[in-house]
């Protein structure tokens, strides 16, 4: 996993791109710092299978037992873009994907699976 991230910051808007090539059924924690609204998610599956990305908003995600406040299907062998009208306000922002849409599935998808995760 390699997880990354660039803040943009200017007088118009402040944003922040967080890029994750190979999401896993890991929890990558806190990845907006202090806070935000996240406004696209835009996953993209190999050609293998689908995979879900899982999206937790409060404290420490314990996968399989935290249930995610969005899922985001990723096709396989597509490029998906979610824009979130008006955005997904949190606080302290968590991501996996797992294999199956199951909440509480704890299975690494079987595709590698890139998440991009754009922060305002």
């Amino acid at each position: 996993m390699t997880l990354r991230g660039t803040r943009f910051q200017g007088t118009a808007v402040s944003h922040k791109v967080v890029v994750d090539d190979d999401v896993k059924a890991s929890v990558n924690a806190n990845i907006g710092d202090v806070g935000g609204t996240l406004l696209t998610v835009i996953g993209e599956a190999s050609v293998k299978s689908d995979a879900y990305v899982k999206i937790f908003d409060g404290g420490s995600a314990v996968i399989g037992s935290s249930l995610p406040q969005l899922i985001f299907k990723c096709v396989k062998g597509t490029t998906e873009i979610y824009e979130i009208p008006g955005g997904f306000t949190f606080t302290n922002l968590s991501f996996w994907a797992t294999k199956n849409a199951n909440p509480l599935d704890t299975t690494d998808p079987d595709s590698k699976t890139k998440v991009t995760l754009l922060i305002g």
